[in-house]
């Protein structure tokens, strides 16, 4: 069963994020007095041509391409390119986030979605370092985008580009994985199983092909999956919290109350809708809740592992606006409650730029 979607895409928009996201996120990227802990590792691993296997390959190959298309070959040039595919990355996971939220609930709430992605504080920072968040939202937004030209049009081929999509949100860290259900998901609602062989063959296929050395040093990987487990239960934290505990949904409501607001009005929407949802709508949902579950069932709390929830429930932000368009001068009450919400962030999002336009070290 195929489900048209109600608005045109909104390429232009999408197109704008794009640009104006990798100037954004790509300026003052040669700082050094801050370094985050892990990306010395990862150059490295680069400058050796060897990996260890904790951290993504995604990531170190896709910097390894951009370091030899950019000729960087020393520690600080290999470093910069690793921050740059990081803003890549995120520039164009919000490009394909503002596709889908315009497909599906129209032009506002894109370029709403775009404006609350781009002043993201936590997006904002992430995007400045050499970590594989920034490629494992891409990963995400690409799903969610193959998500919805599945259940627009199933076939074999928007299945296999799903699961090509899917390996890459696998790839890029391994709670990508929790996408898969979701896919499989939309395939079984266009009541299609038969797609599902060309969905798990692309899925694995695309998975060996990214992680290949990672396959062909099967000890040295499940050695790195013990340590990663290991460094986020009880024994490996820092500070052990019990759990599930309710750090990360109190990080949420202490960096935008706006945007939590504006959540809560999209999912009284979707009371009103009756829960009439698509498979992308209902991922949107679902899968920032099922990674705050997981993630506080973790007892090392780390702020970033909320990112992926972030972004998601960002959009479900923007989509939230409808229902004040809806109202009596509802114009003036979207335009306010956006700009209540990107004025929340943007001290925070201040703090970073001003932070990462400083070099410490040399001062």
């Amino acid at each position: 069963m195929t489900e048209p979607a109600a608005h045109p895409w909104p390429w232009r928009t999408a197109l704008v994020c794009l640009l104006v996201g990798l100037v954004w996120f790509g300026r003052n990227l040669d700082f050094n007095g801050h370094v985050h802990p892990d990306e010395p590792n990862k150059v490295r691993q680069i400058l050796s041509g060897e990996y260890n296997f904790h951290h993504p390959l995604l990531m170190l190959d896709s910097v390894r391409l951009l370091a030899a298309a950019t000729g960087a070959h020393d520690y600080d040039s290999i470093m910069l390119a690793g921050r740059r595919s990081s803003v890549l990355f995120a520039a164009l996971g919000v490009a394909l986030l503002v596709l889908v939220s315009g497909r599906l609930y129209g032009a506002v709430v894109a370029a709403a979605a775009g404006i609350f992605l781009l002043t993201g504080p936590q997006l904002f920072e992430l995007a400045h370092y050499f970590k594989e968040d920034p490629s494992l939202v891409f990963g995400l937004a690409l799903s969610l985008f193959a998500i919805l030209l599945y259940g627009e049009k199933p076939g074999p081929q928007r299945a296999a580009f799903l699961g090509a999509a899917v390996a890459v949100a696998a790839s890029a860290k391994y709670a990508g994985l929790m996408i898969l259900p979701f896919a499989v998901y939309a395939v079984l609602a266009a009541r299609r199983p038969r797609d599902l062989v060309f969905l798990g063959a692309v899925t694995t296929a695309g998975f060996i092909l990214i992680n290949l050395p990672a396959v062909l040093s099967a000890e040295a990987w499940t050695r790195s999956i013990g340590y990663e487990v290991d460094r986020l239960s009880a024994a490996g934290a820092s500070k052990p919290r019990r759990v599930p505990h309710d750090a990360y949904v109190e990080f949420y409501w202490r960096t935008s109350p706006p945007l939590a607001l504006l959540v809560g009005l999209h999912l009284y929407n979707v009371c009103r809708r009756r829960f009439r949802l698509r498979p992308v709508e209902w991922t949107m949902i679902i899968l920032p809740t099922a990674f705050l579950a997981v993630i506080s069932s973790v007892p090392n709390v780390t702020q970033r592992y909320f990112l992926p929830a972030g972004v998601i429930l960002a959009c479900l932000s923007a989509a939230g606006l409808l229902v004040l368009l809806s109202l009596r001068h509802g114009k003036i009450l979207a335009v306010l409650a956006a700009a209540v919400a990107v004025g929340w962030q943007a001290p925070k999002l201040w703090i970073y730029e001003q932070s990462f336009a400083r070099d410490h070290q040399r001062e």
